[in-house]
């Protein structure tokens, strides 16, 4: 029985092995005829079942034994590898930890882990996740955990907004309201921390600081409140009529600031932002229905530990009505399914694999099968 006498691990292109000085200068000396090991090598690597394509760097482990003969196996490309096709770079950080190339979502991420938890030998996704997580940090990618795809360049794009936790935020939301008259003992009344107008504006321009989260004004006060814009500015305390901040009804918006109401938007790369504490779960997922589906069975089954604070989808929010609703519906298989049944068993290929196809590329195939006579 021949015994394993030497290892070689290299890195090549599937189905694009050719004979030349690279490979031959390991394999040579070590008595592997470089032709047939390259003939062997691109038939195993074009199956047509193989998770990678032909061109792919993949690595290739070659086990050499002491009567000369030798075998091979085959393991997908690199996480590196497809970390980089994922980012679109032709190269890594060359300054680990400190240059930052690009950015990949948490999806792109799994996408990665998946496809190579086989060669991690992880037990489970999760693992292989913080793996990926891992060397993309090292080469210098840094992971969002939600990205919604928008350009946030457009203003009809943007999503931002507040919303109202329902156990709160952990700590004291302290609020500040600049008024007058009226509207002053309302705030007082309702529980804000600061209240006053234009003398409050005149301490603030003064230096005074305001160690508050919310500034509430209402909209005859807040032309008066420009020469301090860039102060509240600064720090993110300026009003604004889309967080509810500018308003007539100080005591319902100091009430529901002071209740657990916080701000969220994205950021120029369309990732989501927001100031949380306490556990929050952030879920991300490209098949909408099936994820509200899992969410709202996980929260009947555990409702102390789990409620939605806030729904997206494209660039439109979704409230927790919207999320039980679109939980009811069929998921997509199901759908499929019932197609299926409904029309009859030789249906045209074309709308067949349009089924699986995007909903504008179905909407136009029934259209052309609509038409004909």
């Amino acid at each position: 029985m021949s015994n394993v006498v030497a290892k070689i691990n290299l890195l090549m292109e599937a189905g694009k092995a050719v004979p030349g000085p690279k490979i031959a200068s390991v394999l040579g000396p070590r008595g592997i005829p470089v032709p047939k090991f390259c003939e062997a090598f691109n038939k195993a690597t074009s199956a047509a079942n193989a998770s990678y394509k032909v061109g792919d760097l993949v690595t290739v482990r070659i086990s050499i034994k002491d009567d000369r003969s030798h075998d091979f196996t085959v393991s997908g490309p690199p996480v590196a590898y497809l970390l980089k096709q994922e980012a679109k770079l032709s190269k890594a950080s060359g300054n680990s930890g400190k240059e930052l190339v690009a950015k990949l979502s948490m999806s792109a991420i799994i996408k990665v882990a998946k496809c190579k938890m086989v060669d991690m030998k992880v037990d489970n996704e999760d693992s292989a996740v913080k793996m990926v997580i891992g060397t993309a940090k090292s080469m210098g990618i840094e992971v969002v955990e939600v990205n919604l795809g928008v350009d946030s360049r457009k203003s009809e794009e943007q999503v931002r907004g507040t919303v109202v936790l329902p156990k709160g935020i952990g700590k004291n939301i302290k609020v500040a309201v600049f008024a007058q008259d009226k509207h002053l003992l309302e705030a007082e009344k309702a529980g804000a921390d600061i209240t006053g107008g234009e003398d409050l504006i005149e301490e603030i321009k003064k230096g005074r600081k305001l160690n508050v989260d919310w500034c509430i004004t209402t909209p005859d006060f807040m032309a008066k409140i420009t020469p301090i814009a860039k102060v509240l500015g600064a720090k993110g305390l300026m009003p604004n009529p889309k967080f509810g901040t500018v308003t007539s009804n100080i005591a319902e918006a100091t009430k529901t600031i002071k209740s657990g109401q916080i701000k969220f938007r994205t950021d120029k790369n369309g990732v989501i932002h927001g100031k949380f504490s306490g556990s929050v779960a952030i879920i991300y997922s490209s098949a909408i229905v099936e994820a509200a589906k899992l969410i709202v069975d996980f929260i009947n089954a555990n409702k102390e530990k789990m409620s939605v604070i806030c729904a997206a989808h494209i660039n439109e929010l979704l409230t927790v009505e919207d999320v039980n609703k679109l939980a009811k519906l069929p998921s997509l298989d199901e759908l499929r399914v019932k197609i299926m049944r409904l029309i009859s068993y030789d249906i045209p290929a074309r709308l067949a694999l349009s089924i699986n196809s995007s909903s504008m590329r179905l909407m136009r195939v029934l259209d052309y099968y609509s038409s004909k006579k």
